[in-house]
């Protein structure tokens, strides 16, 4: 008996970041990584949504882009 296919077929995943001027973000956005070391940035995680102004103004004090 042959097997079947999901016990042969394998899903690869890739994840795809796009760089984003900062002036070009909008709330519901994830932020992947930063233009710069996270620890070198206000951010205390590595990785976020952003959730309003108050975010996007600090990405644009800190950053030229990031990577979504």
């Amino acid at each position: 008996m042959p097997a079947s296919k999901t016990d042969t077929e394998h899903t690869v995943r890739t994840l795809v970041q796009y760089k984003v001027a900062v002036e070009d973000l909008k709330p519901g956005m994830y932020v992947a990584s930063l233009d710069r070391p996270w620890l070198e940035s206000s951010f205390l995680f590595q990785g976020f949504t952003i959730r309003d102004k108050s975010d996007l103004e600090t990405l644009r004090e800190q950053c030229e882009y990031v990577y979504i």
